[in-house]
């Protein structure tokens, strides 16, 4: 069951890998020299790569986790992986680049702190459902199961930094 999940999912991943590759190089020639890619808190851009960064850093990050599944599918590591990134979550100081970044946690230390302490409970709680979700469920249930638990659990964290914030 693990060959035939495996090849499925590469198969999507391919497929949507050659999409973003193929939207990337159609925009290309659209794009300004320099295109926003990051922006802060009240919406206004603060960080911006060339057109040929910003078109290929996404290909590129996608090809990653392309490899990590290659590498992860059939191994128990992959559980471990998500167990130790879910536990790493409360131990992240505040900052622009990794973490829960809502306008509510970049505004507060201690709705930061709470969030993200929260977060990584409610991570490790959601891991564990997608690796029973993804071997329980038949394939195309799997995913769609494990994409509302990932966004559930993204929706969850951006409410309660919310809570967190408005609570001081």
């Amino acid at each position: 069951m693990a060959d035939k999940r495996k090849s499925a999912i590469t198969w999507w991943g391919w497929a949507a890998w050659v999409v973003v590759c193929a939207v990337s190089a159609a925009l290309y020639p659209q794009l300004l020299a320099s295109v926003a890619t990051d922006f802060d808190v009240f919406g206004k851009p603060n960080g911006y790569m060339s057109r040929f960064g910003a078109t290929i850093v996404m290909p590129l990050i996608m090809l990653a986790l392309i490899g990590c599944w290659h590498v992860l599918a059939d191994r128990s590591e992959a559980r471990t992986v998500h167990d130790v990134l879910a536990n790493y979550l409360p131990r992240v100081s505040p900052n622009w680049l990794v973490g829960i970044r809502t306008p509510w946690t970049l505004a507060s230390d201690e709705a930061w702190r709470r969030t993200h302490r929260a977060a990584g409970a409610l991570g490790v709680v959601a891991g564990l459902l997608c690796v029973v979700c993804a071997w329980v469920v038949p394939l195309h249930f799997a995913i769609l199961g494990t994409l509302v638990i990932i966004f559930t659990w993204a929706a969850a964290a951006t409410v309660l930094s919310y809570v967190y914030f408005r609570r001081g």
